[in-house]
This record gives structure tokens, C-alpha cells and sequence, in this order.
């Protein structure tokens, strides 16, 4: 038996990216909609989604959480590279050329920033003892502490799925037969 007022945990974990974030947040913002809704809301992201969570207005079950460091996009900008270098033509040669710009968009978990997100993550999580993790697909240190845990976990991602199959693709379908 539930008592009376008690509001059940979700945590939404993103980056602070607009286009990565736009999708978690407007399933928050859902859950919050409701006036009588039994869930107490929790996002956790890089301290500059703050901002655009105090544009939502006040909402009484809405707690956000900070997690240490920049996003992916902001470090790889804070670094000198430039957005539109991302850009790059469709099919099988643009998409090779586009990895070169992999390890640039993984530089942001130099100096143990992958440990302190997972840490602060963990943490979170510990306290909170939520009913499920809502989690962008592009923060893996946040992942990686929910499974450690064996926390429910649900992946939720503006790209569609031929983006997020193509590593289970067996025989390297990636290079020859779109994801299925």
C-alpha cells in the first residue's frame, strides 16, 4: 500500500544539448502536466540545462540534479572545433569520413570526467531509489551506473533506431544493408 502524498521517483538523465535534451524534456514535462500526478520528477544533466528548465516555470514535483562537467557538444566546441565540421555528406563516404570526428566528440571524459559523471550518477540514483531511469543513449557513464546498480532503466532518443542498431548489426551490415 502506497501512503498518501507519496510521489514515485523517475529520473531523466540527458545531455544539456538542445537537440538531445528536447525529447526528455517534453516527456517530463508531460509527467508534470498533471496537477494530481504521483510522480516526483528528478532531471540530472550538466549544469546548463538549469536554465532552461527555470523557463518551464515553477513545478513543485521538478528537481534537477548537476552532473559535473560540460555536455558533448559544449566541450567539443570549448576545444576549438567547429559545429559545421560535424556536417558531412550522406552514404558510405560520408560516414567515414565523419569518424574522424569521434574521438573530438569523446574528449569531454578526458581527466576522469567519465568516473565523476558515473559516481555523481550512482549517487543520485542511491538516494532517490526511483521507480525507473530515463536516459538519453549518449550518456554512458550514466548507463553504465544504472546497470551497475541493476536499476530499470528506460533508453529514450531524439535519433531514430537505424542510428542507435547499427553496432549490433552482425557482419558488418553497418557498411553494406541499413539497420534492421
Amino acid at each position: 500500500m502506497v501512503a498518501e502524498g507519496y510521489k514515485m521517483s523517475i529520473i531523466f538523465v540527458t545531455s544539456s544539448d538542445f537537440g538531445q535534451a528536447n525529447v526528455i524534456l517534453a516527456v517530463a514535462e508531460q509527467l508534470l502536466q498533471h496537477k494530481e500526478s504521483s510522480f516526483s520528477v528528478h532531471i540530472a544533466s550538466t549544469a546548463s540545462l538549469a536554465s532552461r528548465l527555470a523557463q518551464l516555470g515553477p513545478k513543485p514535483n521538478a528537481h534537477f540534479h548537476s552532473i559535473p562537467g560540460d555536455s558533448m557538444f559544449g566541450s567539443y566546441v570549448k576545444a576549438g572545433h567547429q559545429i559545421d565540421g560535424l556536417l558531412h555528406r550522406p552514404g558510405v563516404r560520408g560516414a567515414i569520413s565523419s569518424f574522424t570526428n569521434v574521438p573530438k566528440m569523446m574528449e569531454h571524459w578526458k581527466n576522469g570526467q567519465y568516473l565523476r559523471s558515473y559516481n555523481v550518477c550512482k549517487e543520485i540514483i542511491q538516494q532517490l531509489l526511483p521507480a525507473v531511469v530515463v536516459v538519453d543513449p549518449i550518456c554512458a557513464p550514466e548507463i553504465d551506473a544504472c546497470r551497475v546498480l541493476g536499476q530499470k532503466l528506460i533508453v529514450l532518443s531524439p535519433m531514430g533506431l537505424k542510428d542507435l542498431l547499427v553496432p549490433v548489426q552482425p557482419w558488418g551490415g553497418m557498411l553494406w544493408n541499413y539497420p534492421a
